[in-house]
């Protein structure tokens, strides 16, 4: 027989973190296999525990034929008859002997005890350090017997060291868990920044869980204090946003507060269904947030035991979807607190010099029309606008003596003018940081596609698309606007001038989305009766000019 030390020493030579990576079923036959060596049975089993701590599962086995095996992969914890010795030991915490078929705990298995050649049997339960039972030992004898006090010694010393290394392995298990859901929700937390749609959210969310926790079919719903409600679903399996009072697990989740799970779910009668469906677990999950509250309800076709890892991985894409549909929703007040300040620029600009204010919106106006040629529709198109109505706010930077002189300017005074890119990107700079492609266009917009404009004297794709469009649209309504100097070109003295310099000062791709524009719908924009400006109309008759206060446009 094995020597009680050797046994230990070989099972305690099982790293945790060896044994998570390269799976228990080894270590478990090796300990049986130890247990029977050390003890001098034939025959031996050890279950674990399942997730749910109400049944014991086989792990490993020797000496016990096929038939006993098949019939006892599973056995309940209890005290009943049906839980057997094994079943016992666990609910107990105690060792369980059955020194021969007639003890009442083998009645619910005796014959089959007997058909396998059992006559005899006890068990030893693994307890983890908090006292909690994570398996049992059992041994099997042919003959009627007690075990002697020696051979549950052995077992019991065994099963302590085993219990130490499986807990030290599942504690390393669950680190490694949380560590993976960690690299997930950061993963999240990258997919949902930035996106402002709440259907971009719910999509990412939908995919997270669907991912994880394989779930079918995902919805949720964004109810407000005031009632109203914003419904997303990733299968298409309503017809209609479900009633807010939704009978069985989502009414239960929001009367409780906690999550609600609920198998064999079928939907009540009248709720607005596409097709039947027939779920075996739904699970619905609620968050408050500051102006009501989301629930997330996720369903599987078949049944799903859904487990506190599942619920932690639940809880955590809520409360990603909760923050970040707020977020949403405070981004449009962000929006609006942007374009105020915006207004704001625009208005001190307007006091020196109201011409500027109407061109940055026919600036607007053309830039939006030409990305709708040029088919492309950046992500965020308010950025866009902002870029084209701040692009000159540089030249409240510019002296007044200069900005507003009727006349040519000087070769030094243009010097200073073309500084205006530069200074408006400054004044913008920490402002409209979260907005880089409006500071781009501020700095770039007099830039030409060759190379020779200011101030960086970059060209072709070095500029960006939207700083290449807004160039155009700014010189185009430069030359479509009466100056100090020269008078307003015609629309198509100007489109034959871009045409000209297309693919030196201007980009062009850009060049020919303008030309493609209708002359009609140029000559409404210059006139002011076609406006797609987000910003509030700068009306004369709200607005006195100073007295000597001349209402220029400087271009360049």
């Amino acid at each position: 027989m094995l020597q009680l030390d050797a046994v230990l020493e070989r099972i305690r030579s099982y790293r945790p973190k060896e044994l998570f990576q390269a799976g228990t079923d080894r270590f478990f036959q090796e300990v049986v296999t130890l247990v029977a060596g050390l003890c001098g049975t034939h025959m031996n089993s050890l279950y674990l525990t399942d997730p749910g701590g109400d049944r014991l599962k086989l792990k490993a086995a020797v000496g016990l034929p096929a038939d006993w095996l098949a019939l006892a992969t599973e056995i309940p914890i209890g005290t009943s008859a049906a839980c057997g010795v094994c079943g016992r030991a666990a609910a107990t915490g105690q060792v369980v002997v059955a020194e021969s078929l007639e003890d009442p705990a083998t009645e619910a298995f005796r014959d089959r005890a007997r058909a396998a050649g059992i006559e005899s049997t006890w068990s030893v339960p693994l307890v983890d350090s908090d006292g909690h039972v994570i398996g049992t030992f059992a041994t099997y004898h042919g003959v009627a017997k007690r075990p002697s006090p020696e051979q549950v010694r052995y077992v019991q010393e065994v099963a302590r060291q085993a219990a130490s290394i499986l807990e030290t392995a599942r504690l390393y298990h669950a680190q490694e868990a949380a560590w993976r859901l960690q690299r997930q929700a950061q993963h999240l937390a990258q997919q949902l920044l930035g996106r402002t749609d709440p259907q971009q959210v719910f999509a990412a969310i939908a995919d997270g869980l669907k991912q994880l926790l394989n779930v079918d079919v995902v919805w949720l719903s964004l109810v407000g204090k005031d009632g109203k409600v914003q419904f997303f679903q990733s299968d298409d399996l309503f017809a209609a946003p479900p009633p807010r009072v939704m009978s069985a697990p989502c009414r239960e989740a929001l009367d409780t507060n906690r999550t609600a799970v609920h198998l064999d779910f079928e939907f009540p009668p009248g709720m607005p269904l596409k097709r039947l469906v027939r779920l075996g677990t739904v699970v619905c999950h609620p968050q408050a947030v500051e102006n009501g509250y989301v629930l997330t309800a996720v369903g599987w076709y078949q049944r799903h035991r859904f487990t506190e890892e599942d619920r932690h991985i639940l809880d955590l894409f809520t409360k990603f979807g909760a923050i970040a549909m707020q977020n949403a929703t405070r981004l449009d007040l962000l929006r609006s607190s942007y374009f105020g300040m915006v207004r704001g620029l625009l208005t001190a600009l307007e006091v020196r010099d109201y011409e500027t204010v109407a061109h940055s919106r026919r600036v607007v106006t053309y830039t939006m029309l030409l990305l709708d040629r040029i088919g492309y529709t950046p992500k965020r198109v308010e950025e866009v606008m902002l870029g084209a109505a701040l692009h000159d706010v540089g030249k409240i930077g510019i002296s007044d003596s200069i900005l507003l002189k009727p006349g040519r300017l000087t070769p030094e005074e243009y010097e200073v003018v073309k500084t205006h890119p530069i200074i408006g990107y400054r004044m913008l700079q920490a402002p409209l940081a979260q907005f880089p492609t409006a500071l781009d266009m501020v700095r770039h917009h007099h830039e030409r596609f060759d190379g020779t404009g200011y101030p960086d004297g970059i060209g072709n794709s070095d500029i960006s698309l939207e700083a290449r469009l807004l160039a155009v649209a700014d010189a185009f309504d430069v030359m479509t606007t009466d100056r100090p100097y020269c008078s307003a070109r015609s629309i198509e003295e100007a489109r034959a001038e871009v045409a000209k310099w297309r693919g030196k000062q201007f980009c062009p791709d850009c060049a020919d989305a303008l030309l493609s524009i209708e002359s009609d719908v140029l000559e409404a924009v210059r006139r002011g009766e076609l406006d797609r400006s987000p910003f509030a109309v700068f009306d004369t008759a709200d607005w006195v000019p100073s007295l000597g206060t001349p209402t220029l446009w400087r271009g360049s």
